[in-house]
């Protein structure tokens, strides 16, 4: 317990309920006693027991006996005594403030000593030395710590640029902020969000070290992993490197680019529309997606279009090209602020057109039929799209008969038949078929409600087959029993 060729610091308390045992101001033994201290008329002797041949082979100093047992505090207080002392001139000194009042820990060189009130230089170097007294006087002073005291926050950035640099990037750029003391030494925070400018530093997403940094010099950062077309709000502070933080920058706003097409191609050619398909985007991707058609390489002159804000759309198709004709074509996006993602296809040249139609039956014999009857025609006619170009098919009906009183009209009467057709992959129900089914002698087109029921005969595709279904209603009256014809004409004509 006690080492030779030292001085050792004994302290021994009893407060009626323990007794413990302190070595250089630390606590080693612990004894549970109870009762008061006896007392006898013996004389007192230190370092010696009377009777018993033990005595202490040493030298004590400094021996106090107390009428109170002392808290381990003031113990470690009566072994460590001393001061801080604080120079501002260097390691050397002079030493010019002295702050008493030090509380102790620890020995050896888990010690500490603790002062509360020391005042330090703010911004310069403090040189801080322990200096230990024992109860004789006697001094022993440590090396010197370097301290630096900063108690001022960095200045707030108020010029933070916000510009997108990518679909999942952004660049920062600003003015080093000033700092006292000067250079900034410490750390850059960054954060971002789509709901607004953000308020909080420690959620700051993005932290980055700096050193030496002079006020007013151009700073830039670049901020990654973010999602493509979307508005984010920036803030930055500026840490110093005790953890002064400084007030909230601007908050800029920046919206990355639009996510551009993956894997686009020219899915088809025809002599007046090319289609281009690629994998369909996520919602929010982009704002826009877009087919540019141009003659010239650079896209300059006359710019053909088609766009839709739809973007999860897999395929585009742009019309109106010139048949026998090179075009470049170009795929891509636009964000909601115009900002481009385009990729090149390369050149094209549409093909002569060609339209065409086949029916697959040519004739029906309906037998004789009664007047003011009304027949369903059993078998579909397949009308086959054998041309190169999107076809809107005409429809007509008339009398083939030379001279035939009769006549094709919208509704029955004397001499009078009405005909009627629907496409529909399908045999449709005879009640089906109304006024938006009726053919007439002169020519008419076909859209999404004449002559539509399950198919339409407007827009077809190359190779895309539809099905005609007819009905017919027999005059009311006749001037004539002679057979009659009516004849069905199916026109195809390029769709616009």
């Amino acid at each position: 317990m006690v080492g030779t060729g030292t001085w050792t610091h004994l302290a021994a308390t009893y407060d009626t309920f323990k007794m413990r045992v302190f070595v250089d101001g630390r606590l080693v033994a612990v004894s549970t006693q109870s009762g008061l201290v006896s007392t006898n008329a013996n004389p007192l002797t230190l370092g010696d027991r009377p009777g018993s041949g033990e005595q202490f082979t040493g030298r004590l100093d400094e021996v106090r006996i107390l009428k109170r047992a002392l808290s381990e505090t003031e113990v470690a207080a009566d072994y460590f005594g001393g001061a801080l002392e604080v120079s501002t001139s260097g390691a050397s000194g002079p030493y010019a403030l002295r702050f008493t009042g030090v509380t102790w820990a620890g020995t050896g060189a888990s010690a500490t000593a603790t002062a509360a009130g020391v005042a330090l230089a703010h911004g310069a170097p403090n040189f801080v030395r322990v200096v230990a007294q024992d109860r004789s006087g006697n001094t022993a002073a440590s090396p010197a710590a370097q301290v630096r005291v900063d108690t001022v926050a960095p200045q707030g950035v108020g010029d933070l640029a916000a510009v997108a640099s990518g679909t999942e990037a952004v660049t920062l750029s600003w003015s080093a902020p000033g700092e006292d003391p000067s250079p900034l030494t410490g750390t850059y925070r960054v954060g971002y969000s789509t709901a607004g400018p953000p308020t909080d530093p420690a959620s700051a997403q993005v932290v980055f070290s700096t050193s030496g940094v002079g006020a007013g010099q151009a700073q830039s950062r670049g901020v990654t992993g973010l999602l493509p077309n979307t508005s984010y709000h920036f803030r930055l502070w500026a840490r110093d490197a005790v953890g002064n933080t400084s007030p909230p920058s601007n908050g800029p706003l920046a919206v990355t680019h639009p996510a551009g097409l993956d894997g686009a191609f020219i899915e088809t050619v025809y002599p007046t529309s090319a289609t281009v398909a690629w994998s369909p985007l996520p919602e929010g991707a982009a704002s826009i997606v877009a087919v540019e058609a141009s003659t010239a390489t650079d896209f300059t002159g006359s710019l053909l279009t088609v766009s839709t804000t739809l973007v999860t759309v897999p395929r585009l198709r742009l019309t109106g090209l010139v048949p026998g004709a090179t075009y470049h074509l170009r795929a891509g996006t636009l964000s909601r602020l115009g900002v481009r993602n385009f990729t090149g296809l390369g050149p094209v040249t549409t093909t002569a057109q060609e339209l065409g139609v086949v029916l697959s039956v040519t004739d029906f014999d309906l037998g004789p039929v009664g007047l003011g009857a009304q027949v369903l025609l059993s078998t579909g006619v397949t009308v086959a799209h054998v041309g190169n170009v999107i076809q809107t098919y005409h429809l007509q009906a008339s009398t083939a008969n030379p001279g035939s009183p009769w006549e094709v009209a919208a509704s029955t009467g004397t001499d009078r038949v009405v005909l009627w057709g629907l496409f529909n992959g399908a045999a449709p129900a005879s009640g089906v078929f109304g006024s938006a089914h009726v053919l007439v002698p002169t020519s008419s087109a076909a859209d999404q409600t004449r002559f539509a029921l399950g198919q339409t005969g407007a827009g077809v595709d190359p190779g895309d087959p539809r099905t005609l279904w007819l009905k017919l209603a027999t005059p009311l009256v006749t001037s004539t029993t002679a057979e009659q014809r009516i004849e069905v004409v199916v026109t195809a004509v390029a769709a616009p």
